[in-house]
């Protein structure tokens, strides 16, 4: 069965599945007409349906997701020339397809989606909860059924854990399964060697077979706001599987699956046994000809968690950098405290994770753990390494408690209870956190600094003076000593000591002011680490909107280039899109955001709600040659 989908940017052909049925070869495209350009209404031509009566039973289906507004500005690049509003035309519109898996109950879907899009949908989800709804065209998610009806889906949340999203649908896509195979069972029955079904959507160069006329004629190359197309399908391969991780505790982690050829489309894409049960979901590619799936029994747990919650579920966070101890030299031991034998006897273990880094205000330092502490076991259950660290944190989840024994230098094995937080990036809040602390330490060594640059000038000042008493009373003394009147000699003796008390407090204030310099540069230096770290998570969100000023009724992001995150570099917000009925409606599409109350820019800071209380803000624009001072109040939700 083939399905044409016709949309903005897209035309989709998904052929029928046969369930236990590998397909074999390439399907014919079918004979489509070129798209009429500016088509904004996206819809499905169901070309070949199921028999009238039956109702398709595949659990796995076809997940579309249009983009457009700033979901798609932000994956977006201006054609050379283009004007900026006109590049961003709300009206084009952009599907990417993935595989999803329908769960029992016949209408909730698990995805992996590009974790761009996953963040995007995650992120404007927390604004429609608020009734904060800044872009009147939502982007759509949808449901294609193997028989081509398509069902209207909501994002639900994204785990963290997993990076899996649940997806639903307003009415059911089939009738509920009889029989819900428990996860055990399906663990339990996956073996090493076993044949699994592959399935997940294929381009038309990765099926082999040409595009169709109108394809290659309008391509991926049109202009961006015009109409293009892209074929692609529904493939299912076969591949076995050679591997099953577990945790210390013993549960699955993963599969290894090896198969003939490895695409990239694969990533993402759903692994059913020979018989249609849930296998997993594939990660990655692995290099060569294996990837990496994560087991049905972490999938379902996944959904569970974002069901539960209706939101998405973050990760259990720690708030630590580490190492294993079997991959550490020595000499990292030595410089972190630890003695050469008692750090030769820790090495010898060959087990346990060397903490390299406690960011400061984490889970980790409430705790009491630090840096040169070696984790050894996590709940009694030993830690090999970082992968069974990270393993056992998940499986503890966040808001719980756990034991940590730990080896300390200099002190006996100690057992802290340790409340774990939740972040949907630990390790990203993790290297944020140690950046907001080296960013205060700076601030606070920069403030002694200037402090004790003050109290240098004052002590070389009151030397100076007393240079000058001291001065007058030799003068007075030769004077006395003509009129033989012995008072002066004291006085003279008593401004000849606060001169040399003077002299030592500037050579005090010298030496201090050296000092603090010193530990400033060493802060200075920690935090260009620590920005230096940050700048890839940051990278990351470049495409974001800044979330601090939505409620203010702008939608910016920042400028590429403009590396908010060096101390002392020029940075900007561009604004993409102003709310017209908000007190933004003053600024345009195109003003540079280059401070923030009064202040240079910190995207760390922005991204992290810092404006989440605030009832105005003033920004400083740049519009052109003209700087613009702008107030603005937040828009109240709806």
């Amino acid at each position: 069965m083939l399905l044409v989908v016709t949309c903005v940017h897209l035309l989709l052909c998904v052929p029928r599945i046969a369930r236990g049925q590998q397909q074999r070869g390439s399907v014919p495209p079918p004979k489509v007409a070129a798209p009429a350009p500016r088509q904004t209404a996206p819809h499905i031509r169901q070309d070949l349906a199921t028999p009238a009566g039956e109702i398709a039973r595949q659990p796995v289906i076809a997940v579309l997701h249009r983009l457009r507004g700033w979901r798609l500005r932000a994956l977006l690049t201006p054609p050379p020339g283009a004007s900026f509003p006109a590049a961003f035309d709300d009206n084009f519109v952009r599907t990417n397809i993935v595989a999803g898996y329908l769960l029992p109950d016949g209408r909730t879907v698990v995805a992996r989606l590009p974790s761009a899009e996953a963040e995007m949908l995650n992120f404007s989800s927390d604004f429609r909860r608020a009734g904060m709804l800044f872009d009147g065209k939502e982007s759509s998610l949808t449901f294609v059924r193997e028989d081509g009806v398509e069902f209207k889906a909501e994002f639900v949340g994204l785990d963290g854990s997993t990076g899996l999203s649940l997806l639903e649908a307003a009415e059911p896509l089939m009738p509920v399964r009889d029989k819900v195979v428990d996860a055990a069972t399906v663990v339990s029955s996956v073996g090493v060697g076993q044949r699994v079904r592959l399935i997940a959507p294929a381009s038309a160069e990765a099926m082999r077979q040409p595009a169709p006329p109108a394809a290659a004629a309008i391509g991926d190359q049109s202009p961006t706001g015009d109409t293009g197309v892209v074929f692609m399908q529904m493939r299912e391969s076969l591949g076995r599987l050679r591997e099953v991780r577990r945790s210390p505790s013993g549960r699955t982690t993963g599969f290894t699956i090896e198969a003939d050829s490895i695409e990239p489309d694969l990533n993402g894409g759903v692994a059913l046994s020979e018989t249609g049960t849930l296998v997993g979901i594939i990660e990655q590619g692995s290099g060569g000809r294996e990837m990496r799936v994560l087991p049905a029994e972490m999938v379902r747990g996944a959904a569970s968690r974002v069901k539960a919650r209706r939101a998405s579920v973050p990760q259990p966070w720690l708030g630590v950098r580490g190492d294993a101890v079997a991959r550490t030299p020595l000499k990292f031991f030595t410089v972190r405290g630890w003695s050469p034998e008692a750090a030769r006897q820790v090495s010898n273990r060959q087990s346990g994770v060397l903490l390299t880094a406690v960011a400061p205000g984490t889970p980790a330092a409430v705790a009491g753990l630090r840096p040169g502490d070696v984790v050894a076991r996590i709940s009694e259950l030993e830690v090999r390494g970082i992968e069974d660290m990270t393993l056992l944190i998940k499986e503890l989840g966040g808001n719980s408690v756990a034991d940590f024994t730990v080896f300390r230098a200099g002190s006996a094995p100690l057992k802290l209870p340790v409340r774990l937080s939740e972040s949907l990036n630990p390790v990203q809040d993790t290297v944020r956190a140690e950046a907001l602390a080296a960013r205060l330490e700076v601030r606070a060594r920069a403030d002694e600094a200037r402090h004790s640059e003050i109290t240098s000038r004052e002590a070389v000042t009151e030397e100076k003076q007393t240079v000058i008493r001291v001065r007058l009373a030799r003068a007075e003394v030769e004077r006395a000593n003509q009129a033989r009147q012995p008072s002066a000699r004291a006085l003279l003796a008593k401004e000849q000591q606060r001169l040399a008390s003077a002299r030592q407090r500037v050579e005090h204030e010298r030496l201090r002011l050296q000092v603090l310099r010193a530990q400033l540069a060493e802060a200075r230096s920690r935090l260009l680490e620590a920005e230096a770290r940050l700048t890839p998570f940051m990278s990351a969100r470049l495409s974001l909107p800044v979330k601090a000023l939505l409620p203010f009724g702008i939608e910016a992001r920042p400028m590429a280039g403009t590396g908010m995150n060096r101390p002392g570099a020029r940075a900007g917000l561009i604004i993409i899109s102003v709310r017209p009925d908000s007190s933004a409606a003053g600024l345009r599409v195109g003003d540079v955001i280059e401070t923030l109350n009064d202040q240079p820019l910190s995207l760390s800071e922005l991204q992290h709600d810092a404006l989440s209380d605030a009832s105005g803000i003033t920004l400083g624009v740049r519009r052109e040659q003209q700087q613009l001072t702008i107030k603005l109040l937040r828009q109240s939700s709806q």
